[in-house]
C-alpha cells in the first residue's frame, strides 16, 4: 500500500459540554474577594461568565455528554471504543476515578480499558499523545478521551482564584482514518520544573475534631478538598507561567519549521494575564480560547476549547498548549493536510 492510501492516526470526533447554570462577576461568592483583595487577586482576570454546577448535577453528567458527541461526530457507537483514556477532576473518591462511572453510563463494552490519565493540567493532551500511540501501536481501534473539571466546588471563596473558575468537560475519538483533512498528532514538547512540587495542590486541611469517647486524631479528619497555592505559587504563575508555555511553543515550531504566525494556539485558560502574555511572545496567527463565556475549567480547558474552537482554525496546524502544577508547561502540535 502507498503512503498516500496508508490509513493515519486521527481525531475522528469532538465533543463537549458545560452546565447550564452561569456564574456572573457580581455573584455574591465574590463579595469578599472584591473587599478585601487578598494577595495575587490581580492575577486573575479576563472572566465575564462561568457554567456552574448545580447542586443536583456531577461532572460526570457533562462528561457522558461530552463523550457522546464525540462519538456522533465520528459516527462511532459505545461498541466501537477499545480504550477510554481520560480524568475525572476533582472524582468523588480518591480512587478510583469517576472515568469508571462515564464508562458505566456510556455503555462501554466490558473489555474496554479505563485508563485514568493524571496529568494535571495536561491530562487532555497526554491523553492524546497515549491514544495517538495505542492507536499507530495497532492495541487499539478506536480511543475515547473525556476529561471533565467541577473545580468551582472545590476552591475556597477567600483565595483570588475563585473568581476563575468553570465547570465543563471535552471529548475526541481517536482511531485510523483515510481523510487527510482530520487533526493528527505530529509532535510534542515539554517542561517540568518539579522543584515546585507541593506550591499548587487539591487537599483538604486537617481539623481537630472531637468525637466521643475519645478524641480522633489530627490526622483523621479533613475539610473537603480544595485548591491551595502558597506564596511560592503565586511567584511561579507569574514567572513560569509566563516565560515557559511561548518558550516550549517556540522550540516545537521551529524543529518542525513552522513559522509563529501561521498556526492556530489553543492554550491553557487560567487567566487573560498569561494569555495576552502568550499572544505577545508568539505572535500566533490565532489565539483561540473561551475564557470570558466558560471561566478557567482546568483539565477541561483543552479538551473544551478543542471542540468548541475547531471550527474556527484558519490554517492547518494548531498547538495544545498546556500549564500545570509542579509546575509544568505542554505543548502538543496537530496537524492536517489542507482541505
Amino acid at each position: 500500500m502507498s503512503d498516500a492510501h496508508r490509513p493515519l492516526v486521527g481525531l475522528l470526533g469532538l465533543g463537549h459540554a458545560v452546565p447550564a447554570t452561569i456564574r456572573t462577576n457580581d455573584d455574591p461568592l465574590f463579595d469578599w474577594i472584591k473587599a478585601n483583595q487578598p494577595n495575587g487577586n490581580a492575577l486573575f482576570a479576563g472572566y465575564v461568565d462561568r457554567h456552574v454546577l448545580g447542586p443536583d448535577e456531577a461532572i460526570e453528567d457533562c462528561m457522558v455528554a461530552a463523550a457522546k458527541s464525540a462519538l456522533a461526530n465520528a459516527r462511532l457507537a459505545a461498541a466501537d471504543v477499545d480504550v477510554v483514556l481520560g480524568f475525572a477532576s476533582v472524582s468523588d473518591y480518591l480512587s478510583p476515578n469517576s472515568l469508571a462511572r462515564v464508562h458505566a453510563v456510556l455503555g462501554l463494552a466490558p473489555s474496554c480499558w479505563v485508563l485514568p490519565v493524571n496529568a494535571d493540567f495536561s491530562n487532555h493532551s497526554a491523553a492524546l499523545m497515549l491514544a495517538d500511540g495505542l492507536v499507530a501501536a495497532g492495541r487499539a481501534r478506536n480511543v475515547l478521551v473525556v476529561c471533565g473539571s467541577n473545580w468551582t466546588r472545590h476552591v475556597s471563596s477567600h483565595s483570588p482564584e475563585c473568581v476563575s473558575a468553570g465547570d465543563g468537560a471535552g471529548a475526541a475519538v481517536i482511531g485510523l482514518t483515510h481523510d487527510r483533512t482530520r487533526w493528527r498528532v505530529a509532535d510534542r514538547e515539554a517542561t517540568f520544573q518539579t522543584s515546585g512540587y507541593g506550591n499548587m495542590t487539591m487537599q483538604g486541611d486537617a481539623l481537630t475534631v472531637q468525637a466521643p469517647p475519645m478524641p480522633l486524631p489530627v490526622s483523621a479528619c479533613y475539610s473537603e478538598p480544595y485548591y491551595h497555592i502558597t506564596p511560592d505559587g503565586l511567584a511561579e504563575f507569574k514567572t513560569f507561567g509566563v516565560d515557559e508555555p511561548p518558550a516550549i511553543v517556540a522550540r516545537l515550531l521551529e524543529r518542525n519549521a513552522i513559522a509563529a504566525n501561521t498556526v492556530a494556539i489553543i492554550p491553557y485558560q487560567a487567566s487573560s494575564t498569561l494569555l495576552d502574555a502568550w499572544d505577545k511572545a508568539l505572535q500566533p496567527r490565532q489565539m483561540l480560547h473561551t475564557l470570558a463565556a466558560y471561566g478557567n475549567m482546568v483539565i477541561a480547558n483543552l479538551a473544551v476549547n478543542l471542540s468548541a474552537r475547531s471550527a474556527d482554525i484558519e490554517g492547518d496546524c494548531a498547538v495544545l498548549l498546556g500549564l500545570g502544577p509542579e509546575p509544568h508547561a505542554t505543548a502538543l502540535l496537530l496537524r492536517r493536510d489542507h482541505a
